[in-house]
């Protein structure tokens, strides 16, 4: 407590990087991370599983429901980043049982969620007992796990191919409009992030990275093999993730809006100084064509800005502006929606 108020009472342009153990976070340490600016701390917690049988064979003695609930404390509140850790190949967690401990992590919505694999390091517990649990693990450092009695060597592979797809599309934040979409659709989380990582692995080897426009291809073609997504909804809120990474004068073609706004009607609107004080206010007098070099406008079928807030259809259209010389204190681009 003492260490965390003194950082906040003497905070510089610095992020400080705390590893926690979550449970025994009380009222009052709580109150003080989220009284704190943002950004000033990024805390990791270890969940490891939600599995009370594989807990309670690592004697890890966490109460979950108590974890949980200060998780959703901190996230809710959102001044400090929030980075959650699920260990795969622990003993007696098999791949359901690893499927409800992602998802229950995923259902929390931390700003990261890393999937790791379980390491016997030499004169561990775990180590001296593998054998019991049917544990086989590399003969050379980091002496990771290939398989246990509960989950196959086959199933961990797949695992991590998920957390690649889990890094990739969730953790980077860069596609967070098209996740809360299109998630649902396969049931949980884990159903999604599993099917999509076996769509990547036959389209595209895992072993090949891949540039940023073709992870949005790529997102794009497993959606429109979907029947159960609505196509030109997936395709707007593609967009909008990729108008949200910043300015970019090369748009992909397949989510390119249909519909082009009309460069006059930029020009008025942004001409119009009630537009600057409500929508700009700290533009105001600056020049439209000054203005007019950060902002990037696009037309949406559907309205993507309340989509964006309460993920449910609305075929009403409108119009975006997205300003890139200013961003908001979590760091995205600024934008604001207009009813033509």
């Amino acid at each position: 407590f003492d260490l965390l108020k003194f950082l906040i009472e003497n905070k510089k342009n610095t992020r400080f990087h705390f590893e926690i153990s979550g449970w025994i976070l009380d009222d009052e340490v709580i109150k003080l991370i989220n009284s704190a600016p943002y950004g000033l701390f990024q805390f990791e917690i270890g969940i490891q599983s939600t599995n009370q049988d594989t807990l309670d064979t690592v004697y890890r003695k966490a109460d979950t429901g108590i974890l949980f609930k200060n998780i959703k404390r901190l996230i809710q509140k959102g001044n400090a980043h929030i980075h959650l850790d699920l260990i795969a190949g622990l003993p007696k967690e098999n791949i359901s049982s690893f499927r409800m401990s992602f998802n229950d992590a995923f259902n929390l919505k931390p700003d990261m969620l890393q999937l790791g694999f379980l390491k016997l390091l030499k004169g561990s517990a775990l180590r001296e007992n593998a054998r019991e649990y049917g544990i086989v693990y590399e003969s050379y450092p980091p002496y990771e796990v290939l398989k246990t009695d509960a989950i196959s060597f086959k199933e961990l592979i797949c695992l991590k191919n998920i957390a690649d797809m889990v890094d990739a599309y969730y953790n980077s934040g860069r596609f967070d409009t098209i996740l809360s979409y299109i998630v649902g659709a396969f049931g949980t989380p884990f159903d999604f992030f599993s099917k999509f990582a076996e769509y990547r692995s036959k389209k595209i080897s895992m072993n090949i990275k891949i540039g940023n426009v073709q992870q949005y291809e790529l997102i794009y073609d497993f959606c429109r093999g979907n029947g159960d997504i609505n196509i030109n909804l997936a395709k707007e809120c593609l967009a909008f993730d990729y108008l949200m990474q910043g300015r970019n004068t090369y748009m992909p073609d397949f989510i390119r809006p249909d519909v082009s706004v009309d460069k006059q009607y930029i020009w008025n609107f942004l001409s119009d100084r009630h537009n600057i004080e409500k929508y700009l206010p700290y533009y105001a007098g600056t020049s439209t064509k000054e203005i007019i070099k950060s902002i990037c406008v696009k037309y949406f079928k559907y309205n993507i800005f309340k989509f964006v807030r309460h993920p449910a259809f609305n075929a009403e259209d409108c119009i975006v502006f997205f300003d890139y010389g200013h961003k908001d204190r979590y760091g995205r681009v600024k934008y604001f929606p207009v009813q033509k």
